[in-house]
């Protein structure tokens, strides 16, 4: 009879500590990175028996021999680029809603001061004797410059403000990776002399999750648990951490156009294009996007002084000269591109400011042919050379 009760009482033990572990979670239920978890029930054999007695096949009862976590990794890995997607498209969108703001027609914005301009000149057309009309039109035309230099400036204050808060965000994200770097060490210490704790594999996960809302991550889990981090969801990035070494995310913003990631690895740092998701890419889509803007701002105030200037030079003042420019634009600017890797410099000249392109232009080398080519934004080839190009009111030397 002393073993039937023994049965008994493993019974008992057992699906107390299981009935214990679903109380467990029913009160974590709303834990942030809590994971489910479910008590593995195993039956105590009998004796094996001997030369002068036989197997006990009755058994001795049941015992709980591990208390598991509901965890998928494939689950998981796609539960974390969900999230980073929405925190790129978010972040994105909060950005361009800024953008747009900014945009938006208004008394002072450029629509208004343009359209205000081109009536004065009409006014000026039907009566050109009267002298006020011109003053006005002279007014109106440094109303219109005063618009785009204003939206000029607050685009550029944008994209100063999207690099604060890519700073800031690559702050947050260094903080989570030397916290998981952390949290690989406690695994491994665990793991030497069993399995890691189930708190100290949630606190895992919970700090992946809140790496991924930053920058989307792919993460490779050891035989102890411990997770090999790199960056980007292809799992070809560079590694921002492995078990107790982290790497550090920086950024790069050279000429105010240029904003990059680069990795720096015990000092030594590289750019890279990975970061696909996450608050940080939304913050580089949103910096080009307002780039562009700012471009095609640029390009159109080239335009409108061009139209306006080759019309006003075909009238007259009130003294009988022939017109001038009413506008001036302040030429050109030269901007790496984010791929180059060279170390060249360029010497510019304006030589024309009428005959400059509106459009941007592409200058890169040709190994093969050993000429530098200068290209328009169609592609087109405009010229070529050695180390020095003339073409269209501008001259290039090439250094190194």
């Amino acid at each position: 009879m002393s073993s039937l009760f023994d049965v008994g009482k493993s019974a008992i033990n057992s699906y107390r500590q299981s009935l214990a572990v679903t109380g467990q979670n029913i009160a974590n239920i709303n834990t942030e990175g809590y994971k489910r978890r479910e008590a593995t029930l195993e039956e105590v054999s009998g004796s094996q028996g001997s030369i002068t007695s036989i197997q006990d096949q009755a058994g001795l009862g049941v015992r709980v021999t591990d208390i598991r976590r509901s965890f998928d990794s494939f689950m998981q890995d796609r539960s974390r680029f969900a999230q980073s997607e929405f925190q790129k498209y978010d972040t994105y969108l909060e950005q361009v809603q800024q953008l747009e703001n900014q945009l938006l027609p208004g008394e002072g914005g450029i629509d208004k001061r343009l359209s205000s301009f081109f009536n004065t000149l009409y006014d000026v057309a039907i009566d050109p004797t009267s002298l006020s009309t011109r003053v006005i039109a002279m007014e109106q035309g440094k109303a219109v410059s005063d618009a785009f230099a204003d939206t000029a400036l607050q685009l550029e204050k944008l994209k100063s403000n999207t690099v604060s808060q890519m700073n800031d965000t690559l702050n947050a994200l260094n903080t989570l990776t030397k916290e998981m770097a952390s949290v690989n060490e406690q695994i491994t210490s665990n793991g030497q002399s069993g399995s890691a704790p189930n708190a100290v594999l949630d606190l895992r996960d919970r700090v992946l999750t809140d790496i991924a809302k930053l920058a989307s991550i792919s993460v490779d889990y050891s035989e102890t648990g411990a997770a090999k981090v790199t960056l980007g969801s292809t799992g070809m990035g560079p590694t921002l951490v492995e078990g107790s070494t982290v790497a550090k995310l920086e950024h790069s913003y050279t000429n105010d156009t240029n904003l990059q990631l680069v990795v720096n690895k015990n000092g030594s740092k590289s750019t890279t294009n990975q970061a696909s998701g996450g608050v940080v890419h939304g913050l580089l889509m949103a910096f080009g996007s307002v780039d562009e803007t700012l471009t095609a701002l640029n390009q159109l105030a080239v335009k409108v002084t061009r139209d306006v200037n080759a019309q006003h030079r075909q009238g007259m003042t009130l003294e009988n000269v022939k017109g001038g420019d009413m506008f001036a634009v302040n030429g050109i600017s030269v901007t790496p591109n984010t791929a180059n890797r060279g170390k060249a410099s360029i010497e510019f000249t304006t030589t024309n400011l009428h005959l400059l392109p509106s459009s941007e232009m592409t200058l890169s080398y040709d190994e093969d042919a050993e000429l530098w080519r200068l290209r328009d934004a169609a592609g087109t080839q405009l010229a070529s050379g050695t180390s020095e190009i003339n073409t269209l009111g501008m001259s290039m030397i090439v250094h190194g």
